[in-house]
């Protein structure tokens, strides 16, 4: 796999901070959102939540269990998407990004923890109920709106 090199679309925005535990939301604004990195307390700055869910790459990679993070909706609270938005852009560290249907999306979260634990080789995940492994993307750095007209491919938005 190769990072995306320019497209005819608009390239996800690189991050301007290099804190893990950060992701930098563009929507209508563009907000950087520190994650919590432990259970749930009253100086956690976001909503969290669990979700019991799973995947497995073709790479060999899997994993299963309660995952532990912050819900794709409560990030969007902190640059809310534009009206016509059908799909997020989720960009990692590293430059690989994967583009998701926003109605699979908005059910997962982008996960701190796995039952209880640091997550294996990752400081964050994005998980959701249906979304596919492989695009269950470690080390999130950016979430980002946007808009694909039907039959666009969002594989123009990706390095899978």
């Amino acid at each position: 796999m190769t990072p995306v090199a320019d497209h005819a679309v608009e390239p996800t925005p690189t991050v301007d901070h290099d804190a893990p535990g950060h992701v930098t939301v563009v929507g209508e604004d563009i907000a950087v959102v520190a994650l919590p990195e432990r259970g749930d307390t009253d100086d956690d700055p976001l909503p969290t939540t669990t979700l019991e869910t799973g995947f497995s790459c073709d790479t060999g990679t899997s994993a299963a269990g309660e995952w532990y993070g912050v819900p794709v909706t409560a990030l969007l609270d902190r640059a809310p998407m534009p009206d016509d938005t059908t799909h997020l852009v989720f960009r990692a560290r590293d430059g690989f990004q994967v583009c998701v249907p926003v109605s699979v999306a908005i059910e997962g979260l982008v996960a701190t923890r796995l039952d209880g634990e640091a997550i294996p080789d990752a400081e964050t995940r994005v998980v959701a109920p249906a979304l596919e492994s492989t695009r269950s993307l470690r080390d999130v750095t950016v979430l980002r709106a946007v808009h694909l007209d039907p039959g666009e491919d969002r594989a123009d938005y990706e390095s899978l």
